[in-house]
């Protein structure tokens, strides 16, 4: 879209933003009023649609905002203007402290409702996000250009492989007596561990098998 707009990249950061908004307070209006959620349920099987994580969690309202804000990153690193070492780290704090209170005061309104806050839309991870790739950009300037580009490799196997780990240990963790809140935690650390793993064996024997490498 940028490639056929020629459009600017602020300007189309900001319509992402302005996008990934619009699905994070349609998501927080069904989390808060109970009227919303009955006017949706009016327009029938699209109203349902409209209510499951799907609607919102799709290219348009989740994708399209992350793959704007990393082309820009991009851009600004191929002209280092983006924030120096001490403005990262300050917005990446402040934006994981307001976060936090954003999640608190989901949880609170849902009257404690952990399943209902889970997948809302969190408004300040998008500046999170931007902050912390920052972060990791200006690290990188007193790392080893080898071992940014293994950890690279890492990343990579661990986006491909995360979900169909997380599904086995989903369908393991079902047998385990406790409450969702841990159920979640374990999910996810156990996921990530796990993941790490795969990646680095997957590299490991790549030296081996050189098909292995078509992976990464």
């Amino acid at each position: 879209m940028y490639k056929i707009t020629k459009a600017n990249l602020k300007q189309m950061v900001r319509i992402a933003i302005i996008f990934f908004l619009f699905g994070a307070a349609f998501k927080y209006a069904i989390l808060l009023n109970k009227g919303f959620v009955i006017f949706i349920k009016s327009f029938g099987a699209a109203g349902l649609f409209a209510l499951t994580d799907d609607f919102v969690r799709n290219g348009i309202f989740f994708g399209f905002p992350f793959i704007a804000l990393g082309m820009y990153i991009g851009e600004c690193y191929q002209n280092n203007c983006y924030p120096k070492l001490r403005t990262t780290i300050a917005g990446l704090f402040l934006s994981l402290v307001f976060g936090l209170i954003e999640v608190r005061l989901a949880y609170v309104v849902s009257n404690f409702d952990f399943r209902a806050t889970a997948n809302q839309l969190k408004i300040f991870l998008f500046p999170a996000i931007y902050y912390l790739i920052c972060l990791l950009l200006r690290i990188s300037e007193y790392t080893d250009d080898q071992d940014t580009f293994a950890v690279r490799k890492i990343a990579a196997l661990m986006f491909f492989v995360h979900f169909e780990i997380y599904f086995f240990v989903r369908a393991g963790l079902k047998y385990v007596n406790t409450s969702f809140y841990i159920i979640n935690l374990l999910q996810g650390l156990i996921t990530l561990l796990l993941s790490v793993i795969v990646a680095k064996l997957i590299i490991k024997y790549s030296k081996k098998y050189e098909w292995l490498k078509k992976l990464y």
